[in-house]
């Protein structure tokens, strides 16, 4: 991601991270820590802010499980 990207980008605190997401602050701080989460400290803030990129990230779409018919169809395929 180029610096002009950054600049542009909707950034969110930790603490309206961890709201969107149901997470806890200390797990975010963590994901940050370990490399899993991209963050930036405004330094005359002494501040973190997550860029909306990086918080997509975090929200995948979740599959519709399937049908039971469905399911025995799987099965079937599965078995020929």
């Amino acid at each position: 991601m180029s610096n002009k990207n950054i600049l542009e980008e909707k950034k969110f605190s930790v603490n309206e991270v961890a709201a969107m997401t149901g997470m806890k602050p200390q797990s975010i701080r963590r994901m940050i820590a370990t490399g899993r989460l991209t963050a930036y400290r405004v330094a005359a803030a002494r501040r973190i802010v997550i860029p909306e990129s990086q918080v997509k990230r975090l929200l995948e779409p979740v599959k519709p499980s399937p049908t039971p018919s469905e399911r025995a169809r799987m099965r079937r395929l599965a078995r020929d």
